[in-house]
């Protein structure tokens, strides 16, 4: 719930409807049913990249200050993996330099990539 202002921000940006915005409704059996059924994922390091790598469906995961050597995706073609090369804390309470390195260019080809894979 604390997120839903960054959401619903994102939701208006992206010119989406307003009721496209599931941010704080969803409990983990929504959210899980969400991702099994969607056609790409992309987040960041966080327990949806776990249930996309879980389920298979097709992502871009990006990381911040945790290596994704340690807690990223096995080696698939279904998941795209950015990440700057930057560690540090990942219990921050500001956005690591690294994750923010990565570009919405990158985000994006990755998920052309990813999807033109898996059209």
């Amino acid at each position: 719930p604390g997120e839903g202002p960054l959401a619903h921000g994102v939701v208006e940006l992206a010119g989406l409807d307003p009721r496209d915005d599931l941010a704080g409704r969803t409990h983990l059996p929504q959210l899980a049913a969400l991702v099994a059924g969607a056609r790409l994922v992309v987040c960041g390091d966080t327990g949806v990249a776990h249930l996309a790598t879980a389920f298979r469906t097709p992502s871009v995961l990006l990381f911040g200050p945790t290596p994704p050597a340690r807690w990223g995706p096995p080696d698939r073609a279904e998941h795209r993996v950015l990440w700057a090369g930057r560690s540090g804390d990942p219990h921050g309470g500001e956005p690591h330099p690294g994750l923010l390195e990565i570009s919405a260019d990158q985000a994006v080809e990755a998920a052309g990539k990813a999807l033109t894979l898996h059209a």
